[in-house]
């Protein structure tokens, strides 16, 4: 028995964020080959880059990927304004659903402002809008900006509960004509390579850079420190300069740590994830309420994890299993003691559980028929 999802409007995906490189190119990627499943009038329209990518990838749909005609210059007057120009200069849309995907709010409200006066329906999918951190710089400054946009729009998809409660504290009640709906966090689920093909990884652990604000070098301080017999290797890729020289003079006799300073290719970022036995997240709770991208390709990879006790990460937990060790690195002052933990394969093979299941339950299908089933418009699925 097939399913056949009925539906008003073709899809438009706007993607006004993508460049040349980042998450987002594979975020282009994802709603347009699935949403293609679905309507074969589907378009997306994203950076020149991205486009291009998607007519080679998908090139049955190359008449359907269209690009914003840019002004480089104009980022010389702030990134709000190049985005701004982006969405401003677009031909009008009219009878689609519209499918936003990554954005910066002041732009994207004034874009609003335009859409709503043609006849569409509008779909908001949040991409690390909301955290503890955004609000802190600008608490009264973004309620306000969300708050506008979001009663702007028909339907908003967040990825976590804490995402959620931090909208009611920060941005306050959910406006009752705009639909608040749940997403699995696709790039979880996306493909990297097989689990079984992992193998066994060599006892390294690794912090991928750059560090910031919300993910501090000093959080792993601890660990490297209580490791004296050099059980593991500690990794630091594309940290900057200063930031190295703080890990050599903070350990200039440890010859278990390496740096590697180069652009990584898709291939040998997601094979150094592999190879690692343990990815190492310093995320605070600055940074509480994002989708950490790297997470998401340790969980894609099968490769556990060191985090702190932060959301998402922790519902995550809750609903598959342990998908690594997680401590509070600030409540649990031995918690770098307990390297045995790390080091147990009894645990690497709980941990290893975890990830798989929390992989298999974001596939793409499973996000796609979540999707359809919260987009107002989507009229249900019928049997035949």
């Amino acid at each position: 028995m097939s399913k056949i999802v009925r539906r008003a409007w073709p899809f438009t995906v706007l993607s006004p964020l993508t460049e040349t490189t980042g998450h987002l190119l594979r975020d282009d990627a994802f709603w347009f080959d699935n949403l293609s499943s679905v309507d074969p009038e589907v378009t997306i329209i994203t950076s020149a880059a991205s486009a291009a990518a998607l007519r080679q990838k998908f090139p049955a749909g190359a008449g359907r990927c269209f690009e914003f005609r840019d002004f480089p210059l104009a980022k010389r007057l702030g990134y709000r304004v190049f985005y701004a120009l982006r969405l401003l200069r677009l031909p009008s849309i009219r009878r689609r659903q519209v499918v936003i995907q990554a954005f910066e709010e002041v732009s994207l409200l004034l874009y609003l402002l335009r859409l709503r006066r043609h006849e569409n329906h509008v779909v908001l999918v949040l991409t690390n809008n909301i955290s503890l951190e955004r609000f802190a710089r600008h608490p009264k400054i973004l309620a306000f900006l969300l708050r506008e946009v979001f009663r702007r729009v028909d339907v908003v998809f967040y990825h976590s509960d804490f995402e959620l409660g931090l909208i009611r504290q920060f941005v306050g009640p959910i406006p009752p004509s705009t639909r608040f709906a749940k997403l699995k966090y696709h790039l979880i689920g996306e493909a990297r390579a097989s689990h079984e093909e992992a193998g066994t990884p060599g006892l390294v652990v690794t912090f991928f850079g750059p560090a910031s604000a919300s993910k501090p070098l000093e959080a792993i301080f601890p660990l490297i420190a209580a490791d004296g017999s050099r059980h593991f290797t500690y990794r630091f890729v594309n940290l900057s300069a200063s930031h190295s020289e703080i890990v050599r003079r903070r350990f200039p006799d440890a010859g278990n740590i390496a740096f590697i300073n180069r652009y990584l290719g898709e291939a040998e970022y997601h094979g150094m994830i592999r190879a690692s036995r343990y990815v190492f997240l310093p995320h605070n709770r600055f940074y509480e309420g994002k989708v950490s991208g790297i997470l998401s390709d340790c969980i894609a990879n099968g490769v556990p994890v060191i985090s702190d006790t932060i959301e998402p990460l922790l519902e995550l937990c809750q609903a598959y299993g342990p998908i690594g060790c997680v401590f509070s690195y600030e409540a649990e002052s031995d918690w770098a003691g307990r390297l045995q933990v790390m080091r147990s394969t009894e645990a690497q093979a709980q941990f290893r559980v975890a990830l798989r299941r929390c992989f298999e339950s974001h596939a793409p299908q499973n996000i796609l028929q979540e999707f359809l089933a919260d987009c107002e418009m989507t009229r249900g699925v019928v049997s035949v």
